[in-house]
């Protein structure tokens, strides 16, 4: 991702590098332990654990009160500032555990499922632990060491992929992922313990503290509300078609979820604090966000044209019979995915630019949308349900695309317009990867041997023609294939 010189900092590119690494580490990573779960837990266990987590989630959020961005989003970051953060990180934190745990057991009586409850004051113990290294990880990737970064969450997450695998194999069913997380946490104060030595020494601090708590707020009010929109699904889905089907859609929504958890995020992570950076510079970055657009799009259609064309194979081949539901679930997934990918930098550039209230505004009246599309698709069918949750997430894309172009003048819909390029080779991919398809399955190859043709016949026709038409994403690529595993700096 290319900022102007003067926007980012030396290292963005290897920041960049560094982020990507640790996501599709990550991804790797949860995609091998889901799989090995998927032949171990069936899918109401998957989705009383799956309902669980979605309730402790929306209490993260508020656990995070924002500091993340607060501290990225500062143009001058005083000792007290840090220390007003972390404060304010332990406080909001301890509190969020001791109220969760004390919600588990109504929360489970509602459902009638006292594992919910059991799950929920398992993971109550990363409220306890997270606080103490969180300011620490938010101000490396404020200072772009993903490098470190890196380091810190891949190796927490291999503990974390271990530890759920070996609960699961010891019969601990449902709480084997909860377990799983747990240790995970452990791991990355450790890890931080061992690297970070000083900066994980932080001292409460009352100073600057009402400015923490008036920009958390605000920001966590809006997450707040997004949180419990996105994962509505969880709690309608449960009650109106039981766990068996939350099971299913959590299945599914996890590898959809996949792109946006270790792609886009790596993305927004580094974009975020390159946004603060010119913004505070005062420089235009309406050419550079359309042609990282441009990039970020084309890897999003690339990914989300082969997991629709190609859901069937998925599903079987890493979750089994048993999961057949999940197909027509991933599909429409896949529709949303494709929709949403000139959207991808609207959020950063309305964090960047401290726009909580428009975030909030926009999450406000998407989480209803999104309750009612659930609910009149739930009386139907899961996919009544799926299909009709994909207009909600429209009218919140519309909503920030609206607010970025009022906030900075970035238009989306005008780089939606310069996409022609884009969506000729994203079609072209497509093509391929439903011709090697239609191959593989008229020679009768193993579905492991499908996908795999079919997946590598997408990607490189797609880099072929993004090199060959001068495309954004052909030219990141052509740089890296004349100085491999030297990342080059901006």
């Amino acid at each position: 991702m290319a900022m102007p010189p003067s926007a980012a900092a030396p290292s963005a590119r290897r920041a960049v590098l560094f982020a990507f690494a640790q996501r599709y580490f990550s991804f790797a990573l949860q995609l091998g332990t889901s799989v090995i779960l998927a032949r171990l837990l069936t899918p109401q266990e998957t989705g009383i654990f799956s309902l669980a987590a979605t309730a402790v989630a929306i209490g993260a959020i508020v656990r995070e009160f924002g500091i993340g961005d607060y501290l990225v989003s500062q143009k001058e970051l005083t000792p007290e500032k840090i220390r007003a953060a972390f404060t304010v990180t332990v406080a909001v934190a301890w509190i969020i555990a001791l109220v969760i745990a004390l919600a588990a057991y109504p929360l489970a009586a509602l459902y009638n499922e006292p594992g919910v409850a059991q799950v929920m004051h398992i993971l109550c113990l990363n409220f306890m632990l997270l606080p103490l290294g969180a300011t620490t990880m938010a101000l490396l990737v404020k200072e772009l060491k993903f490098d470190t970064v890196f380091v810190i969450q891949a190796g927490s997450a291999l503990v974390g992929a271990a530890v759920t695998v070996a609960c699961a194999l010891n019969g601990l069913s449902y709480t084997s992922p909860a377990w799983g997380s747990v240790a995970s946490i452990v791991s990355t104060f450790v890890l931080l313990l061992l690297l970070q030595p000083h900066a994980t020494r932080l001292r409460p601090g009352l100073r600057d503290l009402r400015e923490v708590l008036k920009f958390g707020g605000t920001n966590t009010m809006s997450r707040m509300v997004e949180g419990v929109s996105t994962r509505a699904d969880d709690f309608i889905i449960s009650g109106m078609l039981g766990f068996h089907s939350s099971g299913i859609l959590s299945k599914s929504n996890s590898l959809n979820a996949g792109f946006y958890t270790f792609f886009a995020s790596a993305v927004v992570s580094v974009a975020s604090p390159l946004l603060a950076r010119a913004r505070h510079a005062g420089h235009e970055i309406a050419d550079d966000y359309g042609r990282v657009t441009l990039q970020i799009a084309l890897v999003q259609w690339l990914f989300f044209g082969t997991m629709g064309i190609c859901a069937q194979e998925i599903i079987l081949l890493l979750f089994g019979e048993a999961w057949s539901e999940a197909i027509p679930i991933l599909q429409i997934g896949a529709i949303q995915g494709l929709i949403y990918a000139p959207f991808m930098l609207c959020t950063p550039v309305l964090t960047a630019y401290g726009a909580m209230n428009a975030q909030l505004r926009i999450n406000l009246v998407f989480g209803v949308t999104l309750a009612c599309c659930l609910m009149v698709g739930a009386m139907h069918s899961l996919v009544a349900a799926a299909s009709l949750s994909v207009l909600a997430h429209i009218v919140r894309l519309m909503l920030l695309a609206k607010a970025a172009k009022a906030l900075c003048g970035i238009s989306t819909f005008k780089i939606v317009k310069r996409m022609g390029m884009t969506a000729t080779i994203a079609v072209g991919a497509a093509a391929a990867t439903f011709l090697a398809r239609l191959l593989a399955q008229s020679l009768g190859w193993p579905l492991v041997l499908n996908l795999g043709i079919s997946v590598a016949c997408g990607t490189l026709v797609c880099a072929s023609m993004a090199i060959v038409l001068g495309h954004p994403a052909g030219s990141e690529l052509k740089r890296i294939l004349r100085r491999p595993g030297r990342p080059t700096n901006t």
